[in-house]
């Protein structure tokens, strides 16, 4: 039976990490308010957070005494870029982006842009539990600025929205399709279109990749699992939610 509205991409993740228990390091791209990274902190594991809205930072200020959190204020891409506009909106603090794809969005400030390869290796990581990136459109360029010939992440969490990426040259398939060309098991989750940023979310399936969504203006999350990890235990998780409707 599906949970439905209960359905949480990110709950999933936790769960299999303790099912497969460790100290690890996880990297969180679009860290907003610390809610998707606290509970790794809190178990011991090294953070490496990415937010580069300035309304955000106030509230990550209160890990910044812990010696395994590391914060950085740019935004993250595939190339390296200098004096970027960076929207907010609002509608919801959720929606900031570097990509402006709702009327409400205003232009608050620029940003620098710098990519996964160029800030581990200044990090020097010799491994990577997981890597979670939420940037409101940006997430495939994201994942194509991370230093996959050296480094690959255990478990990989991304964002697709039809909508917010329409006419940018990408679609869902871009990102599914480079997950799996990179090694992964890759399930996609989708979710009914939004009505409303901020309330009103309602899941609809996950599903075993390559797959379709059922509604052009879908968007949901990859989860990935490097073919080498636990992809079935990752199953089992997944198979006790069901397809969805």
């Amino acid at each position: 039976m599906p949970l439905s509205l209960e359905f949480g991409e990110a709950e999933l993740i936790w769960q299999y990490f303790l099912q497969h228990p460790r100290v690890g390091t996880m990297i969180d791209v679009g860290a907003q308010f610390g809610t998707s990274f606290r509970e790794y902190l809190r178990a011991g594991w090294r953070v490496v957070a990415f937010e580069p809205d300035p309304a955000k930072l106030p509230k990550l200020q209160k890990y910044m005494n812990d010696p395994r959190f590391t914060l950085y204020t740019q935004g993250v891409g595939d190339v390296a870029r200098s004096d970027v506009p960076f929207f907010t909106s609002d509608e919801s603090t959720g929606i900031s982006s570097l990509i402006p794809f709702r009327a409400s969005h205003q232009e608050t400030t620029r940003i620098n842009i710098v990519t996964l390869s160029s800030v581990l290796a200044d990090l020097d990581l010799a491994a990577l539990d997981y890597l979670k990136v939420d940037t409101e459109g940006n997430d495939y360029r994201v994942i194509r600025g991370f230093p996959w010939d050296r480094l690959k992440p255990e478990v990989v969490l991304c964002e697709f929205d039809e909508v917010k990426t329409r006419g940018l040259g990408f679609d869902y398939r871009t990102l599914g399709d480079f997950l799996v060309a990179q090694g992964y098991a890759v399930w996609m989750s989708e979710w009914y279109p939004l009505e409303r940023y901020g309330s009103g979310h309602r899941w609809r399936r996950i599903a075993s990749c390559p797959a379709l969504i059922a509604d052009p203006n879908s968007w949901g999350n990859f989860i990935a699992v490097r073919s080498d990890a636990g992809v079935p235990a990752m199953n089992a998780l997944v198979a006790m939610h069901g397809s969805g409707a």
